[in-house]
């Protein structure tokens, strides 16, 4: 869109250093694709820890607080200055793409679901059905929102869980080991979880931690 999106990760910049070093970038950048503004934004690696914010600053016209966007084919609502993640990871899009190609006809969930943009794309290449499973409410209305921009909420495929993944993986398991001959596994899980978060009755999230279980705890779903 019309719109450029620039983050630092620099913990030691102060904003104004960042948006004095960016500026000449978005400027040019800009005139040669006709953009109307930019929004730059600076991120803690560990917000949760840090207790502190990272900081927004716009240039030339603030964007709308809900701007659709286009990847392969398929919309998406995004939110570029507003929210601390636009709510579609950009470099998560091959991979969105890969799950395009081997969706239809597949169970498929999606862990830390976010804005669900891979449940989106597993709906729209036929999935036999898609859970979407995160711990927030606003991330899963977000995400039904995206079946909505792409006509797919009458297919019936998209499920919505509001649940910390590792107690739905935990709940599968135990209903796999009760009727084994009656459960049905998964044939694709998108497991994509944050570095650091805060879940509510269940204390902080690290990935470095938690991986390998939640690798595990996955690997006994599958087909």
């Amino acid at each position: 869109g019309p719109w450029l999106r620039a983050v630092c990760w620099d913990e030691s910049l102060a904003a104004d250093e960042v948006v004095e070093r960016l500026s000449p970038l978005l400027e040019t950048i800009g005139a040669r694709l006709g953009t109307r503004g930019a929004v730059v934004r600076g991120h803690r690696q560990n917000p949760h820890q840090e207790a502190l914010p990272g900081f927004t600053r716009l240039l030339g016209e603030p964007p709308p607080e809900r701007l659709v966007v286009v990847e392969h084919g398929l919309r998406y609502g995004v939110d570029l200055a507003g929210a601390p993640h636009p709510g579609l990871f950009l470099d998560q899009r091959d991979t969105r793409r890969r799950v395009a190609r081997v969706a239809a006809g597949r169970r498929v969930a999606n862990l830390f679901a976010f804005t669900c943009s891979f449940s989106v794309v597993a709906a729209a290449n036929d999935a036999e059905v898609v859970f979407s499973v995160d711990t927030a409410r606003g991330c899963l209305r977000d995400g039904a929102d995206n079946f909505a921009l792409n006509g797919l909420v009458e297919r019936g495929c998209g499920k919505f869980i509001q649940e910390d993944a590792r107690r739905w993986l935990g709940r599968q398991e135990r209903a796999r080991l009760a009727k084994p001959e009656g459960f049905r596994p998964l044939d694709l899980v998108v497991c994509d979880p944050p570095v650091f978060s805060s879940v509510k009755e269940g204390g902080r999230f690290s990935v470095s931690r938690e991986w390998s279980a939640l690798a595990g705890a996955v690997a006994a779903l599958l087909s």
